[in-house]
């Protein structure tokens, strides 16, 4: 079994990084310009940022739901890019940082398969076939977790409602922001 998540934890383990964060702001100052904070675009969130980001180039009829964050993890220097789309009972958290191990501790999965993406292999994880969870086999729509990592930035998709498919599919349409 592996550790992973739904997604009202993650947004709770989000939150608490962005209090957390604010507790940090004092010695941000002092080293320089804040860099946390909730962007409009995507190409002012990697100068936030300071590393490579991917965007997606189709959502499969999910919208954006507010801005895309910045923020603290782990350590003043460690950064965590995330962003939520959504439509209906559908959603997809976005997630990219350059921190060795993801922040917080979020619940267990099933290991459901492996994907190319990126280039790289991604394990696709779901919230079925444990405690009373349904099973893997089933056509319900369970919470599915797809995790990789690149070049030194782990990447995160959390979604519930969407098929595996898409899922899939959301990540393989990721580009790199220009």
């Amino acid at each position: 079994m592996l550790i992973i998540s739904r997604l009202s934890v993650i947004l709770a383990v989000i939150a608490g990084m962005a209090v957390s964060s604010i507790s940090f702001s004092g010695a941000a100052l002092a080293a320089g310009p804040a860099r946390t904070g909730t962007f409009k675009t995507w190409p002012a969130a990697q100068k936030a940022a300071g590393f490579k980001l991917l965007k997606p180039t189709s959502t499969f009829g999910l919208r954006r739901q507010g801005g895309i964050n910045v923020m603290r993890c782990q350590s003043p220097t460690k950064l965590d890019v995330n962003v939520s789309y959504a439509h209906a009972k559908a959603n997809m958290f976005w997630d990219q940082t350059t921190v060795k191990f993801r922040c917080g501790d979020i619940g267990e999965a099933t290991f459901l398969g492996r994907y190319r993406v990126d280039g790289v292999w991604a394990r696709l994880l779901g919230a079925c076939g444990v405690m009373s969870a349904p099973p893997c086999s089933s056509r319900k729509l369970y919470p599915l977790d797809l995790l990789w990592a690149k070049h030194g930035v782990s990447y995160l998709l959390i979604s519930e409602g969407v098929r595996r498919a898409t899922i899939v599919g959301f990540a393989r349409g990721l580009r790199p922001v220009r």
